[in-house]
């Protein structure tokens, strides 16, 4: 597995959104009505030699009348890029080993969940748990077209 070094990774928010659910909904709130909406893809930035990952997380709440959904209410909408940069002199350009292009994102979505854990305290969602993510199945499924011999090339 090819690795390289990198400074502390940053964290920036560039999107947020949560709303209190009973501002919006006269009734209970049922967890089995909550979906969350995933995203992520990789971007390499040649001039500051880092790799930027984004991360998107959005809660819906089905609305219900009866058996019928009547339509879907975001609760907490985020998007989050999460940047390593690596040392100048490293050459990124023969591409990222898979297994450590999964280390980093698994590294980026635990940062995001912190985030979230925090930023939702106080909020109903806070007491959902947020699913485990195999980042080695996001990356092979996301990028299944770009992976040559366990590696990726960003151009």
């Amino acid at each position: 597995m090819k690795k390289f070094a990198y400074k502390t990774p940053r964290l920036h928010t560039i999107n947020l959104e949560l709303k209190d659910f009973y501002a919006y909904v006269d009734g209970e709130f049922n967890e089995e009505n909550v979906e969350l909406g995933f995203n992520f893809f990789f971007t390499f930035i040649k001039e500051t030699n880092t790799l930027q990952v984004f991360i998107h997380f959005r809660h819906f709440y089905k609305i219900n009348n009866g058996d019928k959904e009547e339509g879907k209410l975001s609760l907490h909408h985020s998007d989050h890029l999460i940047d390593f940069e690596f040392e100048k002199e490293q050459d990124i350009s023969s591409g990222f080993d898979i297994k450590h292009l999964a280390h980093l994102l698994g590294t980026s979505i635990i940062m995001v969940k912190g985030f979230y854990y925090t930023f939702t305290k106080g909020n109903i969602l806070n007491d959902i748990t947020l699913p485990v993510f195999n980042p080695n199945k996001l990356i092979e499924s996301e990028y299944k077209d770009e992976i040559k011999d366990d590696l990726i090339i960003f151009e």
